[in-house]
């Protein structure tokens, strides 16, 4: 699961795209038709399910937003469960910034 949250406490932000990519770089999905707004400290989630191979042990997100202003960036971390039978494994990966630009 891809959680995208909003840390700014006033402005919202939009989401432009999000895409699901697997070892090779290959896109998989795109999970936005159209732009997403999401509203001051809300969050959007997307979901690949765990049975999903497509993707590989190195799939990615990459994120592409906007705001009508300056805002605190958002926050991106992804969460990954495996089951084992009655076992599971589960461990977070939060995002990095890949490129800003502020005249977009």
């Amino acid at each position: 699961m891809l959680s995208l949250r909003n840390t700014d406490l006033e402005a919202e932000l939009t989401l432009v795209s999000v895409d699901y990519f697997d070892t090779n770089g290959k896109l998989i999905r795109r999970y936005l038709d159209q732009p997403r707004r999401v509203g001051p400290v809300a969050s959007a989630d997307y979901f690949v399910e765990h049975r999903d191979v497509a993707g590989g042990q190195g799939a990615s997100f990459i994120v592409t937003w906007r705001s009508e202003r300056p805002i605190n960036p958002p926050l991106a971390e992804t969460v990954n469960t495996y089951a084992f039978g009655t076992q599971y494994m589960v461990f977070t990966a939060r995002g990095r910034v890949l490129e800003t630009d502020s005249t977009k």
